[in-house]
């Protein structure tokens, strides 16, 4: 009951264009972990596929902000694909050919297929991984981002961040 009750309050703080689901945290890993989460300057994120075209993955995840109210000034850097052994990560997997699937993107040995990027809006699944366990996730459809428009998706973002941790409302 808990979730479906958080699932209807993170519903009720998106606006339409954005959905928020799948979301699912160990109660082993909050917000303020992502300052330990940090090691060669930042959160190690393994990223599959794009919501634009054109983009680069250092560009996506300069655009990243925290979480509201914890963690401030971390900052994410891209690794090389199926790190599962590199210890804790984030992956972003952009427009997922089926349902969410966070336990199977924390087992990715190699760059998955992916959808391509569309005219307007993107879906993602991101998850925190601890080698092949995924230890926070949530689900991701923002249906009116332009393509290219960084500021958007960095709240798009922001707001699926805020509901991993728990933090829904506080930047909506």
């Amino acid at each position: 009951m808990k979730r479906v009750g958080l699932a209807l309050l993170l519903l009720a703080g998106c606006d339409e264009a954005t959905v928020i689901t799948h979301v699912d945290r160990d109660v082993s890993i909050d917000g303020s972990d992502l300052v330990a989460m940090q090691t060669g300057g930042g959160i190690a994120t393994e990223i599959h596929g794009t919501p634009f075209e054109g983009v680069e993955p250092e560009t996506l995840l300069a655009a990243l902000r925290p979480p509201a109210g914890s963690a401030q000034g971390v900052k994410w850097r891209p690794i090389g694909f199926g790190q599962a052994a590199h210890g804790t990560r984030m992956v972003l997997h952009f427009n997922p050919l089926g349902a969410p699937n966070p336990a199977a993107d924390c087992r990715f040995e190699a760059e998955v297929e992916t959808g391509p990027a569309r005219a307007e809006g993107f879906d993602v699944t991101l998850s925190f991984c601890k080698g092949t366990r995924a230890e926070a996730h949530g689900h991701l459809k923002a249906l009116k981002v332009a393509p290219g428009d960084l500021e958007a998706y960095s709240q798009a973002m922001r707001q699926l961040l805020n509901a991993i941790f728990n933090e829904a409302g506080s930047e909506r």
